[in-house]
Formats: structure tokens, C-alpha cells, sequence
């Protein structure tokens, strides 16, 4: 492995029992530490807290990777999480020496650190990559992408507490929000970037908008965030955001790369893979929150819709026509004044090109918005509008 790529080495973990007994979790001072389940799935020990009967699930999940999960301490992870808790260290504050574990665990070649040292984040050399001028970022997508693709593995809202704490808190465990990913502070934040510029390089870094100028992140992204990755109809992640989940109102609530915008609606993606002759409902929404509120409300009863969201609701770019073009459609602002202004211009842009001309208008009768709902604050109403004569 000449670079670091964290899909192909945890899809060489693949065997649980062979990973317990590498990492010496068969056998231990409570004696059988581990009984069988299914196949080569196992239940052990926990290694995050003490028991003496077997708790802890070592499985085979649908991905062919290992899947650890404590039914007990409701500790979870993969098989790095497992190497770096057995090791004495953080799975994201310490992404490369975990990795070089790994690879060692494989046997496979560990990746080259290209000059990476272990200063202090201050004076480390990969600190200095000053952003690039603002036109430059606004063309560079991909090396968003890269970056995003590289939270994805580093920083998955499903293994950050705070994340996970913020996401129950909005009614929205098992939706589509667990899989965004999270922004933590402090040194294990430092590391995500020291990682992201092992991998991809610091030029890249540097064009993705997200690097202030001594190199680290933007101080528009202070504080624990939720990052939520907007793609475009071909599935490429094209924005960030980070939702500001601390306490108080210390940052910015809302954040994204210097000199970027949503290219597209969240959820653009998944409307590729909806034909336009469906009868699939295609919700407009405000922000990543309300769309994936929608998503599990419809999902808990039994509707045929998906949810989208504007960046903002006055934001239309002509190419979202298209994403429209003979659908099915309804306008789901929220409910407060600036839903209420600009209802009527989502609905006639939507009528010229949704199907047969007509709109369902859906609003909260009571609460602000979508997310209102799903957390039982509001209830939906709903009124249709006619097709154009």
C-alpha cells in the first residue's frame, strides 16, 4: 500500500474470529472470553468496560468488513476502532499509527508518511499551505470531494458522541443523518487534517476551501460540528456544511468552505435513481435537517415521497429544473414568515415543469418546521394547487 485507503484495508479484516485472536481477545482473565454465534461471528468480552459474560458482538456485517458492537455499553466501531481501542489509542487522533497497526495485522506494507512528523500542530511543516484565491476554490470541486471522502472514513458521525448525542436530539437516529460525518476539537481534529493532507496532499487541502491560512481549519468551523455532504445528481459530494453543535452560541451556526455554495439541492443524488415517470413525491424542504426529518416521516408512514432541501429559501439555480421535469411535487417550506413569502414563487416554478402543472402545498399547522414534526411538536396539513388552466 503506497497511500493510505481505509476501504480496501478494512475490507481485508473480514474474519471476526481471526481479528479477536490477532488482537489476543479469545482468551483473558475471565476465561472463555468468547462464544460462538453464527458462521464466524463472535460474542466477546467487552473491551471497553468489564464483564464477565460475553456482551460485545464481533460480526460480519452486510459489507463484508468486521462490525463491533457492546449490546451492553453500546460501544461501536470496525475493525480499526477494535485495533486502536486494544492499543491504547483513538481512532481519529491517532489515524496513522492505527493504520500502520492495521497494516501490520495483514500483513500488508505500511503506507509511506511522505515527511509527516509528530510536532506539535503549530510548527509542523504541512501547517503552511495558505488558501488559494476565492475563483480558484470555486472551480476546484474535486478537491472537495477528496476531502470529503476522505471525513468520510476519518470522521463518521456514527463513532463521535457529540454527533450522535445532537442527532438523537433531533429525532433522527437511524435516518440518513448518521451518515454524515462529525467535527471534533482539538488535537483529534489536528490529526483528521494532518491525515487528509497525508493523504491527498496539501495542495488539495488548500483547494477544498476548508484551510485557514496557517493551514489547519477555517476558524469559520470553530467549535464541535455535524458535517453534512451536499452532492449533485451524479452523487459527488459538491458542499460541505457544518452544523455548529456545541453549547451556547459561541460560532457560527452554519459553515461552509470559503467561496462555495450548494451546487445542487440535498438529495439531488437520489433522485438519479428515481425515474420521472415514478410516482415517487418529491418534497422541497428547507436545509439537510427538514429534508431528512421528511425522509423519516414519510418512511414511518409508508409514503411514497423523498425530500430535497434549497440551500436557502430563496436559492434556485435554472439547471434544478430539470431535477423536476414531470414529477410528482410538493412544496414543503417551513412555516413561519419567510416560508410563507416565498411559497408562491417555489410553486409556479415547480408547476411549469412538474407534472400535469399541479403542486401540493404541505406545511406544519403548528411549529416551524419538518423537524417540528418528526419530534411531535406539529402536525402536517395539506392544500393542493390546481393545474394552470
Amino acid at each position: 500500500m503506497s497511500r493510505i485507503d481505509t476501504n480496501d484495508l478494512k475490507r481485508r479484516f473480514d474474519d471476526p474470529r481471526g481479528l479477536c485472536e490477532a488482537l489476543d481477545l479469545v482468551t483473558g482473565p475471565v476465561g472463555k472470553r468468547w462464544r460462538p454465534q453464527t458462521g464466524r461471528n463472535l460474542h466477546i468480552a467487552c473491551p471497553w468496560h468489564s464483564e464477565h459474560t460475553p456482551s460485545c458482538s464481533v460480526s460480519r456485517g452486510p459489507d463484508g468488513t468486521v462490525r463491533v458492537y457492546c449490546f451492553s455499553c453500546h460501544a461501536t466501531g470496525d475493525a480499526l476502532t477494535l485495533v486502536a481501542h486494544i492499543n491504547g489509542l483513538d481512532a481519529r487522533r491517532d489515524f496513522l499509527d492505527v493504520v500502520d497497526l492495521a497494516c501490520d495485522l495483514v500483513n500488508v506494507q505500511r503506507p509511506e508518511r511522505k515527511g509527516y512528523d509528530a510536532r506539535p500542530p503549530s510548527v509542523r511543516a504541512i501547517a503552511r499551505v495558505a488558501p488559494p484565491p476565492l475563483d480558484e476554490v470555486q472551480e476546484d470541486g474535486g478537491a472537495l470531494a477528496q476531502v470529503a471522502a476522505m471525513l468520510s472514513h476519518l470522521a463518521p458521525a456514527t463513532e463521535d458522541r457529540a454527533a450522535m448525542d445532537y442527532i438523537r436530539s433531533r429525532g433522527l437516529a437511524g435516518s440518513e443523518a448518521e451518515q454524515w460525518y462529525a467535527l471534533p476539537t482539538g488535537a483529534a481534529r489536528d490529526n483528521i487534517v494532518a491525515a487528509i493532507i497525508e493523504e491527498v496532499g496539501g495542495e488539495t487541502w488548500r483547494r477544498s476551501g476548508l484551510a485557514s491560512e496557517s493551514g489547519w481549519w477555517s476558524g469559520a468551523w470553530g467549535g464541535p460540528r455535524l458535517v453534512i455532504p451536499w452532492r449533485g445528481p451524479d452523487g459527488c459530494v459538491n458542499c460541505l456544511q457544518g452544523r455548529y453543535i456545541g453549547a451556547g452560541d459561541k460560532a457560527k451556526r452554519f459553515a461552509f468552505p470559503a467561496g462555495r455554495a450548494p451546487l445542487w439541492p440535498y438529495g439531488s443524488d437520489v433522485l438519479s435513481d428515481i425515474p420521472a415517470s415514478s410516482d415517487t413525491a418529491i418534497a422541497v424542504t428547507e436545509g439537510a435537517i427538514d429534508a431528512a426529518s421528511f425522509n423519516l416521516l414519510a418512511q414511518r408512514a409508508g409514503a411514497n415521497a423523498v425530500a430535497v432541501a434549497l440551500p436557502s429559501v430563496q436559492a434556485w439555480e435554472p439547471e434544478w429544473f430539470d431535477l423536476f421535469a414531470r414529477r410528482v411535487c410538493v412544496s414543503a417550506l417551513d412555516n413561519d414568515d419567510a416560508g410563507a413569502r416565498f411559497t408562491p414563487d417555489l410553486v409556479a416554478k415547480l408547476r411549469a415543469v412538474g407534472r400535469k402543472g399541479r403542486v401540493t402545498v404541505l406545511v406544519p399547522s403548528v411549529g416551524k418546521d419538518w423537524n417540528d414534526v418528526l419530534r411531535g411538536v406539529a402536525t402536517p396539513a395539506a392544500t393542493t394547487t390546481e393545474a394552470a388552466q
